[in-house]
């Protein structure tokens, strides 16, 4: 058995971890150290401040002298898009160790792991899967962890912080509203907290204090996102013009954000200004941010225009743009070719009714 120290903060309280894992095993001779990697006990982390647990995200060779054979065993499966990339990466680490024993294996969890070394021994505990360390898990258990922190380390605001954005995607609005409060009262030039708070009270459908929080948001961290995501607090509150003034701020801050772009076509577009929200959805396609399919796209932008306002706009974009006021005249005068023009003659039309009967005197 050969280990190692290192660092590993948690993903939950941000405590530092300094452990010692195991980083090869020898099958031959260790069995007691196979028994724990197949149990999934070996390289097993415990945050001691919010009691989070899990595997160490960290390789471990599992080599045999008698099979002369190597694995590099990740405690962990990847998705699908990410194995190649992933195996590349661990399969060098293999072959380094593999030496004279030629063939190296990765394996991803234990499945594969017995697939590649079917001489392992079947131990009765061995685990399905693994809790891995660096994963966080659902929101439901960072709250638990993290309410539990805090009674060990109470007046934490950082940890305040965690829980509250914890608590805003579990889905607790009222909880995580009410810490986050206490975050910004605690620390006014917090910014992460601040764009959080703002998050939560848009999504409460307080939009005039979202804007002003994530106004707040801006000024400490200048992120146009921000400021974008005021511009859609306004919006949402009845304040078209400072919702446009936002998104070209925005625009002004970074040319590439594509969704300030469709936002100011969605104000133009409620306002009844279908001329400057096409150019604005033009310009998006104009500096190459997004395919011009997108513009049609009825799934990804009629949620924001509105269905009605975003059949108008596809009606006023189909439309052949008009040629302007030095239009050049089709026919030349004197020519004679096309259609002759009627003489206008001097007499005024008569508009009103008294004008029409007098008309009509002088006409006898």
């Amino acid at each position: 058995m050969r280990s190692k120290a290192d660092d590993f903060p948690c993903p939950i309280c941000g405590e530092v971890l300094r452990a010692k894992l195991v980083e090869r095993v020898d099958a031959d001779s260790d069995g007691e150290s196979l028994a724990l990697l197949m149990a999934g006990r070996l390289n097993r982390l415990l945050c001691p401040v919010c009691g989070h647990g899990g595997v160490a995200p960290e390789p471990v060779l599992v080599q045999s002298d008698a099979h002369r054979t190597c694995a590099a065993f990740v405690p962990f499966t990847i998705p699908a898009n990410r194995k190649s990339h992933l195996a590349g990466k661990f399969k060098g680490l293999a072959q380094r160790v593999a030496g004279q024993y030629g063939q190296a294996h990765v394996c991803f969890g234990l499945k594969q792991l017995r697939e590649a070394l079917p001489w392992l021994p079947a131990f009765p505990n061995s685990a399905r899967g693994f809790q891995r360390f660096d994963a966080p898990g659902s929101a439901f258990h960072q709250v638990h962890a993290l309410r539990r922190a805090l009674k060990n380390r109470g007046g934490d605001v950082r940890l305040l912080a965690r829980l509250g954005t914890a608590l805003y995607a579990s889905g607790d609005l009222k909880g995580a509203r009410k810490t986050m409060e206490t975050v910004v009262r605690e620390e006014p030039d917090n910014g992460d907290a601040w764009r959080c708070l703002g998050a939560i009270l848009l999504d409460s459908g307080q939009t005039r204090p979202a804007a002003e929080a994530f106004e707040r948001a801006y000024r400490h961290h200048r992120d146009p996102e921000c400021l974008f995501l005021a511009g859609v607090a306004d919006f949402r509150a009845g304040a078209p013009l400072e919702a446009l003034t936002r998104f070209q701020r925005v625009i002004q801050k970074r040319a590439d954000f594509f969704h300030a772009y469709i936002w100011i076509a969605v104000v133009h577009t409620a306002e009844g200004r279908y001329g400057p929200a096409i150019e604005a959805l033009r310009a998006a396609v104009m500096n190459g941010l997004k395919d011009a399919g997108m513009i049609r796209s009825r799934k990804e932008l009629s949620p924001l225009f509105g269905e009605r306002g975003f059949q108008s706009l596809m009606k006023h974009l189909e439309k052949p743009q008009a040629q302007g006021p030095h239009r050049p005249s089709t026919t030349k005068r004197g020519t004679g070719s096309g259609r002759p023009r009627a003489k206008r003659s001097g007499r005024r039309m008569p508009t009103s009714p008294i004008q029409k009967r007098r008309q009509a005197v002088k006409g006898k």
